[in-house]
């Protein structure tokens, strides 16, 4: 008896909206069966592999390994097909149906809510601890992480339309196949009228050299000269003191007219207040200064060349930390995707510097977005889902930015020019966003290009920015009572308390902001990452005898943008 059974689907990218889909089973022969069932599942698998030492009563220490896994069916509704209800409701329930030879088509159709409300439909009558409702978590392709000899682990969320022709009796197997599509959540915690997430780091350039200086006033006016630069005296011959005396002279004379130039590099998102998943670059660079383009001005309006300096290195880095849980052990790693890098040497000049849209007294340089993104490509990220948090797993991510400047082109740097004098770094927590929000709009289709991983840069300090401009006392909260004060990772092992409180997902306190008000929250945060590895997800069917031949398992326990 052979039995053929197909699946399709509307589309295989779905969020929080109905999913049309046809199933056909086609049978070479009579196919008796109890009923034949379509289900729509979404499953959360954790596994943490764990080394386990003991010491027995002559006092040697063995260790042995152990696994846990658990399983969470985060969605979870079905409907019988076959037979109809008209005829199931009559029959007994030791009826089997008889389906004759032949290609049968059944239409079926699902509502994919927001959150994980059918599981705690099913976990109602049973112990609900370590569940605890939320909203549905994204695809999320399986993550394994290895951060030390004693614990490992890895996890993973799938959703897919599964369809089984149910049989009685031990020798019947039942017949079944499953599709799997992409889910991701409406962004349901973002308020679409939100402000926009500004990311800061002050920085001074210390003794900056104007190019050109004032010697006088002819017929003309104001009058110039270009200022020179001292030069290392090289040897010691007959004439390196009258050299040396030169370049004496010089740096008496720079030093008379060198300046501090504060500065601070700003990171904006667009869209929405955080990284966009996905893409991932939703995100504009910006210098910025409280002085006017006119400090940096010669009398007849052209650059004096104070505010002249060189971007020479950028690296953007993204970090995802997991954290899974099994059976009440935890683990973490992370995962790092490289949003944007740029080498080079990049001239600006804060003489022609604009007044900024944020804060009035602000003035901006936007650094053009293709130094570090290519033109007319959207990047994708594999495995950069939204920020999530279940009952087995959860999701964070930290923002990287590195930039490396120069007040000449010259300029070698120190340590024999192998480190840069002007280094601004910028890390802090962020939140990554679906980019959908209820009225179920769907970003702009472009060419994908796919970025290989990378590790992020070093860790910064904290600050916060407001809309007016001024330091705000917004704190950061953190995503989880795992990190400790210090900003450190916990360390992984077993886990003493894993209740709803522990785990309630928590925005950072700058994000209450977000909420009616026009400020913008200036976050910054230290963690440490490691390294990681990816798998797509693939796509999966089965024939045979499982856990679908018994009854369902009982478990324990809406798209759209922000204007920039």
């Amino acid at each position: 008896m052979g039995v053929d059974i197909q699946i399709s689907l509307n589309k295989l990218n779905y969020t929080s909206e109905a999913i049309f889909g046809e199933a056909l089973v086609h049978n070479t022969s009579e196919l008796s069966v109890d009923y034949i069932e379509i289900k729509l599942e979404g499953v959360a698998s954790t596994m943490v592999w764990v080394r386990e030492y003991q010491r027995n009563a002559s006092g040697n220490v063995r260790n042995y390994d152990r696994t846990y896994t658990e399983e969470h069916k985060v969605l979870y509704q079905t409907t019988i097909v076959f037979p109809p209800p008209n005829v199931r409701q009559v029959a007994s329930p030791k009826t089997q149906f008889t389906l004759t030879p032949g290609r049968h088509t059944y239409p079926f159709h699902f509502t994919i809510p927001y959150d994980n409300s059918s599981e705690m439909n099913f976990i109602k009558s049973q112990s609900t601890r370590g569940h605890f409702p939320c909203f549905l978590p994204p695809s999320l392709p399986n993550v394994q992480y290895n951060q030390n000899n004693n614990m490992r682990s890895n996890a993973g969320v799938n959703y897919y339309v599964k369809v089984v022709a149910k049989r009685k009796g031990f020798l019947k197997l039942s017949s079944r196949k499953q599709v799997p599509f992409n889910f991701t959540p409406v962004d349901m915690e973002r308020n679409v009228d939100s402000g926009r997430l500004v990311l800061t780091k002050d920085h001074v350039f210390q003794g900056k050299v104007p190019l050109l200086v004032p010697v006088g006033e002819d017929k003309g006016g104001q009058t110039y000269r270009e200022l020179e630069t001292p030069k290392a005296s090289r040897g010691s011959s007959m004439f390196s003191r009258s050299a040396g005396n030169a370049r004496k002279e010089l740096e008496r004379e720079n030093a008379l007219h060198a300046r501090d130039v504060e500065i601070q590099l700003q990171v904006r998102f667009k869209d929405v207040p955080g990284v966009r998943s996905g893409s991932g670059d939703n995100f504009g660079i910006y210098v910025t200064s409280r002085l006017p383009p006119q400090a940096f001005q010669l009398s007849n309006g052209e650059s004096s060349g104070l505010g002249q300096f060189f971007l020479s290195k950028l690296e953007v880095v993204l970090t995802g930390m997991t954290s899974i849980r099994a059976a009440g052990y935890v683990d973490q790693g992370s995962n790092s995707w490289r949003l944007g890098d740029y080498e080079g040497s990049y001239r600006f000049d804060l003489a022609n510097a604009v007044p900024s849209p944020l804060d009035p007294s602000l003035y901006e340089i936007l650094l053009p977005r293709e130094l570090h993104t290519p033109a007319g490509q959207r990047r994708s990220y594999p495995g950069l889902v939204p920020s999530f948090h279940m009952c087995s797993i959860r999701r964070w991510y930290t923002f990287y930015l590195t930039a490396k400047f120069k007040s000449t082109a010259e300029e070698k740097g120190k340590f024999m020019g192998m480190g840069s004098q002007n280094k601004v770094e910028l890390g802090l927590e962020v939140r990554v966003w679906s980019g959908f929000n209820m009225d179920g709009l769907i970003q702009k289709e472009i060419p994908v290009m796919m970025i290989p991983e990378a590790m992020p840069p070093v860790q910064a300090k904290e600050t916060i920015y407001s809309a007016h401009g001024e330091k705000s006392s917004l704190g950061v909260q953190s995503y989880a009572e795992e990190k400790s004060s210090s900003g450190a990772l916990p360390a992984s092992g077993r886990e003493q308390s894993y209740d709803q409180k522990s785990f309630t997902y928590d925005q950072p306190a700058g994000f209450a902001s977000y909420r009616g008000e026009e400020s913008y929250p200036v976050r910054q945060s230290n963690l440490a990452t490691f390294e990681t590895s990816n798998h797509d997800q693939a796509s999966a069917f089965e024939t045979g005898r499982d856990d679908e031949d018994a009854p369902p398992p009982e478990y324990d326990a809406t798209l759209g943008k922000i204007a920039f």
